[in-house]
Order: structure tokens, then C-alpha cells, then sequence
């Protein structure tokens, strides 16, 4: 209904790959509907979130009429619905009262969504902790297991610009070859013909998964569970070193 609405009173706007929808310094109050594809919401260049398409973006400013605290910046071609708060002065009494109530309507439903990605990082963290690593796609699988089905997952680290293979789950040259690409930025999330991209430090990881959750759920868990995704890697990382100093001996 908001996406209806929307489309019949708002405007649309169109924003480039790494180009900005909106800036926290440029006191934004609009109201903003992601029509389609993704924006990565971010706090001191650090990521916190990323909005997907058929999601509202930080309506708080809207409503309050304060500025955004955060920045967005597209990570594909971005096309979005918006009002302004001066359109939202010019609509008649009717149409202003089923728009904020829609709006309180839609914040409602995201509730449930947020308790998912919730009890989505607090399982991914009990699995790390309760189990032993082991170099397999089941053990990786079975950390993430109510979050995604994976299909392909590669895990490399870079020491001294070398990259070196911790856990490729099948030979795969094309992988191979993208991860050369990959630049020293401290953290990296892409998506590219079905592949994600991780890096996390010293730490890259190319998955192909098959999402359990909605985008908005998955995304949200991976860009929240940094951490526990790192010390994963850390895990499988002195797993191979050891085995690998048990061969040597």
C-alpha cells in the first residue's frame, strides 16, 4: 500500500552506482522508497545496514523533520519513490492522514523482520562457540544453516599481498581470478553473478548461497556479523596450520 501510494503522490529519482541518495550533512527530510535494488547505510564510513528494494529509508527524518544521521550511497543503479516535506504540506487532510498511516503500518510489519535478524546473528554466534571447525562446506554450512543454503564458498588471506587459500569448497578458476581484482579497502560487500563477496581485513570470503530469509533479513545478518564471520575465518585458518604443520612433522 505505501508502494502504491507512493507511486501515485511521490516523484521518482534515479541515482549511479557509488553515488550518494543522500548525505548526513545535507539535512535530507525527505521521504524515500527503494523501488529497486540496494543502498548501504553508513555511520562514520562505517557500514550499518543495507536497505533493499520495497524498503523506506530513515522516514524518522521524514516524520521529525530532522536531518539524517547517516549517509546512503547506492551500491547498484538505485531507483527510488520519494516525497518531500513540502509535497507532504501541499496534499489535502485525507491523503496526509492514509500516508502517515501507512507509514506507521509498515514499521510495524519491519518489527518482525529485525527480531529475525536478530535471532539470526545470535544463532550464527552459539554455532561458532559450540562446535569444532573443520575445513568443510558442511561445518560452514552448519554455522549459517537458517540463514542460507550454501553452494560454493572460497575463503582467502592476504599476508604481505600474497593470497592464500584457507578453504575453496571446488576448483574454480573464475574465482581465482576475482579475487586478484579485489582491492585493500578494509571491508568489501558485492554482489556479482550470484556471487557475494566478504573482505573482512586480512580476510576474503566468495560464497554462492541460496538466501533461507528475505534479502532484507540475510544481508543484514552478514553486514551485522562482521565479527563472527572473521573469528570463523581465524578458526579455519589455525585449523589449516596446524594440519599443515602435523604433515610437515
Amino acid at each position: 500500500m505505501i508502494k502504491e501510494l507512493l507511486e501515485k503522490y511521490g516523484k521518482i529519482k534515479k541515482i549511479k552506482k557509488w553515488d550518494f541518495l543522500y548525505k548526513n550533512n545535507e539535512n535530507d527530510q525527505n521521504l524515500y522508497f527503494i523501488k529497486k535494488w540496494e543502498v548501504l547505510l553508513t555511520i562514520n564510513w562505517k557500514d550499518i545496514a543495507i536497505v533493499w528494494e520495497w524498503e523506506l529509508s530513515w522516514e524518522k527524518s521524514f516524520i521529525n523533520k530532522t536531518p539524517k544521521p547517516i549517509d546512503a550511497k547506492a551500491l547498484t543503479e538505485v531507483e527510488v519513490l520519494f516525497i518531500s516535506p513540502e509535497d507532504f504540506e501541499n496534499f489535502n487532510s485525507e491523503i496526509k492522514e492514509n500516508l502517515l498511516k501507512q507509514i506507521t503500518l509498515f514499521i510495524s510489519d519491519r518489527v518482525y523482520l529485525l527480531n529475525d535478524i536478530i535471532n539470526n546473528i545470535s544463532l550464527i554466534n552459539k554455532n561458532l562457540i559450540s562446535t569444532n571447525p573443520k575445513l568443510s562446506i558442511e561445518y560452514i554450512q552448519n554455522i549459517f544453516w537458517d540463514l542460507i543454503k550454501i553452494e560454493e564458498i572460497y575463503i582467502y588471506k592476504t599476508i604481505e599481498g600474497a593470497i592464500l587459500p584457507i578453504f575453496e569448497s571446488k576448483l574454480n578458476p573464475d574465482i581465482q581470478e576475482e579475487i586478484q581484482k579485489i582491492t585493500n579497502k578494509q571491508k568489501v560487500f558485492s554482489q556479482k553473478n550470484w556471487y557475494t563477496t566478504l573482505k573482512i581485513n586480512e580476510f576474503t570470503l566468495v560464497g554462492k548461497f541460496t538466501e533461507q530469509k528475505n534479502k532484507y533479513i540475510s544481508n543484514n545478518v552478514l553486514i551485522h556479523s562482521l565479527s563472527s564471520i572473521k573469528y570463523l575465518c581465524e578458526k579455519l585458518d589455525n585449523l589449516k596450520n596446524q594440519e599443515l604443520n602435523n604433515l610437515l612433522e
